[in-house]
C-alpha cells in the first residue's frame, strides 16, 4: 500500500517534577533520568525538579489502565536513537503481568501560538501526542531538552492481586543509559466491563476519510466510501475509542444491519445514536423494534437539536411527540439546563458545564428534581468555559479532564457528549489551533497514517479523560458497595455518600477544586484501598465530615455501623456503640486533616480504614455593591468624554483577563452614572499599535460589552456589545436560553481617535425596573475584547452569580 511522504518523528520535548537518578550512563553529569505522575504535564525546556524519584510506581485495579511518565534529558550531546523498552513484571509468587501490557508512547509537543485562556496565557510548547514506541522505536533529544515516555499498564481482569515489579530500560546509539525500576501495585478490586457512564464522542468516519485521503494516501490509492478497506478503518476507529471507555456517536457499520448485532450486544458499547431520519416511520419504527427485541434500546439516544434558543423549542416538542409515537422508550437528548417550555419532550439534559447558552451556573437541585422524575442529566465541555473550570484543551492542566469525572460522581451526572474526536487541521501534530482561540477542543486522537500505523494516537488528554472515567466507576461501585455491606449489617447506609464525601475532599465548586496533582493521588489511593477493604471481616461502613472549628481544631463527626460485639475506636480513642452497633462520635483534629483513622477489631481480627472528612460547606461572603452616582447633568453621547458630568462618574478599570489571574494587555476603563431613567456609560479603550497586526485591519475583533442583571436575581442577564466599528449586538439570556427580543433601550455612539476608541452609552432603567430607581441593585460585568484577548471585570465572565452588585446612588 502506497502512501504521501508524511511528518516524521521530530525531537521530542518535555518537562516534570520528581527526580532522580537511575542506573547507566544516566548518572553522567550530562543526561539525567527521573520520574513522573501523569498528573503533571513535562514541558521540554524545563530543568531536572529539586525532587524525584528514580523508580516508577503504580497502583491500578484490576481491568483498569493506569499511567506514569519517564523522563530523558538530554545535556550538552543530544541524544541520537533513544529507544525504550520494558520487560515482564514478577509478582513475590511468581504470577507474571506480561510487557505487552504496558504500552509505551513518545511524547510529543505542540505549538500553542494563541492560548486558550486558561491559566497560562503565553504561547509556548505543549506536550499532547503520544506516538507509540511500537510505530516510533527510535527518536532524537535535542541539548537540554526533555523526552517523556509514557507508560500505561493495562491490568488483566484475571489478573492475581500483588507487586509487580520490572525493568523498564532506556538506550542510545552508544549503548544502555539507564535502567528504571517499574512497580504495579494490583488490588484485588475489579472493574466491570461495562460500564456505567456513558461517555460519548462524536467520530465523523467521512470527515476522517476525506483527511486521510488528503494527507495520506497517494493518488489512486483513496479510501473509498463501502469499500472493504474503509469498512475495517471505520472499525479501528471505533474500537480505539472503546480501549478508551468512549462510544462514538455511530456505529461503525449500520446500525439496522446484522453486522451491528456484534456491537450492539457488546457490554462495552453503552451508547449509540440513532440517525436522523424519524421522518420516516417505515425506517424508524422497524430499527426501535428490533433494538427492543434485542434488549439494546437503553443504549439507544436520539440527538438531533443541539443548543438551542427559545425558537426552535417547539420544533423540539414536535420532535418529542414524533419519538413517543414511532419510539416509545427512545429517549430525546438536548444540550441545554432543564427548562420548563421542554418538560415532557425531553429524557436527557445535557448543559455545558458553565450553562454558557443560559445564565452562565448549574443548579444542581434542578438537575437532581429532574432525575427523581425519571430524565437523566448529562452535560458536556468544549471551547468554552475556560479557566477557572477544567478544560480538555491542549494548554491546561494534566488534572482537569481527570477531575472533571470526579465532578460528575459528585453530582450525579450520568454521561457526556463530545463534539469531535479528530479536528485535525493540516498539520495536527504540529499546531491543535481550534473553535473560538482555543487548543485541542475537538481533538482527543491524532492520525497514525502520517506515521505508517493502521490505528489512530491518542493524546495525553484521552489518557487523563480515560483514567477520570475509570475512577468514576470506582466510586460508584464505593457507594454500591457500601450500601451492600450497611444492608448485611442491618442498617442503611450512614451519614453522607461515601464516594461524595471522597470528591468533596477535592472539589467545592466547578470553579475551586484541588489542582495540586498529590492531592488528586492521594484521593485515589484512599478510593482503592477503601474499596480493597470493604468486604473485609469485621464488617463496617462509616463516614465522617467537618462540623466545625473550635480553639483553632478541627471538629469531625464519625458515624457508622460495624459488626455485632465489635470493638471501635476512632483516632485511636474507643467509641461506643448503640444495640444495633451504630456509633457516632465527635472528634478534634489538626486544621487542614483531609482523614481521619477509624480501627474496628472483633473476633481477634483488626481493620483500619483512613476515612475521608467531607469538609464544610464554604460560607460566602456577599459582596459589597458599589455606587453609581447620579448626575446633575445628562453627557452628550459623541465620543469624546469631554462633560464635567464624567469627572463624578464610578470608574471601573479592566485589569485582568478572563482567567482572574494575567494582567490585562491593554488599558481599559469604563465610567457610570445615572440620571433620571438612564444608566450612563463610557468605555476608554486602548488599541494595539498597527504594526502589532500590520496585515489585519486594527479595529478587527475590538469590542467591549455591558452585562446586567436587573435586581441581582441571577435569573436573566442583558448582553450589549458594542465594536470599534460601531455595530451593536444586544440579546437578553435567561433560563430558557439567548434571544435578541425584549431588549432594553440602548443609544450609543463610537468614536475612534490615534490609539484607542471609546464608547458612550445610554440605557434605559425604566425598561428594568418599576417604581422608585434609588437604591435600586444592578448586577454588572464588564468585558473587552482585543483580538485573541478578552478582559472581564468578574470571572467567571458568564457567570451571572459572579457579576458585580452595583447600587443606584
Amino acid at each position: 500500500m502506497s502512501r504521501k511522504p508524511c511528518l516524521r518523528m521530530g525531537v521530542a520535548v518535555v518537562v516534570v517534577v520528581l527526580c532522580g537518578r537511575a542506573p547507566g550512563r544516566a548518572q553522567e553529569a550530562s543526561v539525567e533520568v527521573w520520574t513522573e505522575s501523569s498528573l503533571r504535564k513535562v514541558f521540554r525546556d524545563e530543568g531536572r525538579p529539586a525532587l524525584a524519584s528514580a523508580a516508577l510506581a503504580l497502583t491500578a485495579v484490576r481491568n483498569e489502565y493506569e499511567s506514569g511518565q519517564v523522563v530523558a534529558r538530554a545535556g550538552s550531546q543530544p541524544l541520537r536513537g533513544l529507544e525504550g523498552s520494558v520487560a515482564d513484571l514478577r509478582s513475590e509468587s511468581g504470577e507474571v503481568l506480561p510487557s505487552a501490557a504496558v504500552e509505551l508512547y513518545w511524547v510529543r509537543y505542540v505549538e500553542v501560538r494563541v492560548p486558550s485562556q486558561n491559566r497560562v496565557t503565553q504561547p509556548g510548547w505543549w506536550p499532547d501526542p503520544l506516538v507509540p514506541v511500537a510505530a516510533v522505536p527510535r527518536v532524537d533529544v535535542s541539548v537540554r531538552q526533555n523526552q517523556p515516555l509514557w507508560v500505561a499498564v493495562h491490568v488483566p481482569a484475571t489478573c492475581v492481586a500483588g507487586r509487580y515489579r520490572g525493568p523498564l530500560s532506556l538506550r542510545d546509539q552508544r549503548g544502555p543509559l539507564a535502567t528504571v525500576p517499574l512497580e504495579v501495585h494490583v488490588s484485588r478490586v475489579l472493574l466491570p466491563q461495562r460500564p456505567t457512564l456513558r461517555a460519548t464522542a462524536a467520530l465523523y468516519y467521512p470527515a476522517v476519510r476525506d483527511w486521510l485521503n488528503a494527507h495520506c494516501r497517494t493518488e489512486g490509492e483513496s479510501y473509498a466510501e463501502g469499500s472493504d478497506e474503509w469498512a475495517q478503518v471505520q472499525r479501528r476507529y471505533y474500537e480505539f475509542l472503546l480501549r478508551y471507555r468512549l462510544c462514538g456517536y455511530e456505529l461503525p457499520v449500520p446500525v439496522e444491519s446484522a453486522a451491528a448485532d456484534a456491537y450492539l450486544t457488546d457490554p462495552r458499547v453503552h451508547s449509540f445514536r440513532l440517525p436522523w431520519r424519524l421522518d420516516e416511520p417505515d425506517y424508524f419504527r422497524p430499527l426501535v423494534d428490533r433494538l427492543r427485541r434485542l434488549g439494546v434500546l437503553g443504549k439507544a439516544f436520539y440527538y438531533q437539536a443541539d443548543e438551542p434558543v427559545p425558537a426552535q423549542h417547539e420544533d423540539i416538542r414536535e420532535l418529542g411527540r414524533k419519538l413517543h409515537k414511532y419510539a416509545a422508550g427512545l429517549p430525546q437528548l438536548v444540550t441545554h439546563r432543564p427548562i420548563e417550555p421542554l418538560f415532557g419532550a425531553v429524557d436527557i439534559w445535557c448543559p455545558d458545564l458553565g450553562d454558557a447558552n443560559s445564565v452562565g451556573h448549574l443548579d444542581f437541585a434542578e438537575l437532581a428534581a429532574r432525575q427523581r422524575q425519571g430524565e437523566s442529566v448529562w452535560w458536556y465541555t468544549c471551547c468554552v468555559p475556560t479557566y477557572p473550570y477544567p478544560t480538555w484543551l491542549v494548554d491546561d492542566a494534566a488534572v482537569c479532564p481527570r477531575v472533571f469525572c470526579w465532578m460528575m460522581a459528585l453530582h450525579d451526572i450520568q454521561g457526556f457528549v463530545y463534539s469531535m474526536v479528530h479536528g485535525w487541521g493540516e498539520d495536527p501534530f504540529a499546531h491543535v489551533t481550534s473553535f473560538a482561540t482555543t487548543n485541542g477542543d475537538g481533538l482527543l486522537i491524532y492520525p497514525g497514517e502520517v506515521f505508517g500505523s493502521s490505528d489512530p494516537f491518542p493524546s495525553l488528554r484521552l489518557m487523563l479523560l480515560r483514567d477520570g472515567i475509570e475512577d468514576y466507576e470506582l466510586l460508584r461501585i464505593l457507594t454500591r458497595e457500601q450500601a451492600r455491606v450497611a444492608r448485611a449489617l442491618g442498617s442503611r447506609l450512614p451519614g453522607d455518600d461515601p464516594s461524595k464525601s471522597l470528591c468533596s475532599t477535592l472539589i467545592r465548586g466547578l470553579t475551586d477544586f484541588e489542582r495540586d496533582p498529590e492531592r488528586l493521588t492521594t484521593a485515589r489511593a484512599l478510593l482503592v484501598g477503601e474499596l480493597a477493604a470493604i468486604g473485609d471481616r469485621p464488617l463496617m461502613v462509616a463516614t465522617a465530615r467537618a462540623v466545625g472549628v473550635r480553639h483553632g481544631a478541627q471538629r469531625v463527626q464519625v458515624e457508622g455501623v460495624a459488626d455485632k460485639l465489635a470493638w471501635v475506636r476512632i483516632e485511636d480513642a474507643p467509641v461506643a456503640t448503640s444495640r444495633d452497633s451504630a456509633f457516632r462520635q465527635v472528634v478534634e483534629l489538626p486544621t487542614g486533616s483531609t482523614t481521619i483513622a477509624a480501627t474496628i477489631r472483633n473476633r481477634g481480627r483488626t481493620k483500619t480504614v483512613h476515612l475521608p472528612i467531607r469538609p464544610l460547606p464554604a460560607e460566602p461572603k456577599p459582596p459589597v455593591p458599589r455606587d453609581i452616582p447620579r448626575s446633575e447633568a445628562a453627557p452628550t453621547l459623541d465620543g469624546q468624554l469631554t462633560e464635567t458630568a464624567w469627572d463624578s462618574a464610578l470608574v471601573v478599570p479592566l485589569e485582568h483577563q478572563q482567567n482572574g489571574l494575567s494582567p490585562a494587555s491593554l488599558t481599559t476603563q469604563v465610567r457610570l452614572l445615572w440620571l433620571d431613567e438612564s444608566l450612563y456609560f463610557a468605555f476608554e479603550a486602548e488599541l494595539f499599535p498597527p504594526e502589532k497586526y500590520p496585515d489585519r485591519d486594527n479595529l478587527r475583533m475590538n469590542w467591549v460589552a455591558l452585562r446586567l442583571d436587573p435586581g441581582a436575581t441571577h435569573d436573566r442577564y442583558y448582553f450589549l456589545v458594542f465594536t470599534a466599528k460601531g455595530n451593536v449586538h444586544r440579546e437578553v439570556r435567561t433560563r430558557n436560553g439567548r434571544q435578541q427580543s425584549d431588549v432594553p433601550t440602548c443609544q450609543s455612539e463610537v468614536r475612534v481617535t490615534g490609539n484607542r476608541f471609546v464608547v458612550e452609552g445610554a440605557l434605559s432603567l425604566r425598561e428594568l425596573f418599576a417604581g422608585d430607581l434609588p437604591g435600586r441593585l444592578l448586577g454588572m460585568n464588564l468585558l473587552r475584547r482585543s483580538r485573541d484577548e478578552l478582559d472581564a471585570f468578574t470571572v467567571p465572565p458568564d457567570d451571572v452569580t459572579q457579576f458585580a452588585p452595583m447600587r443606584l446612588h
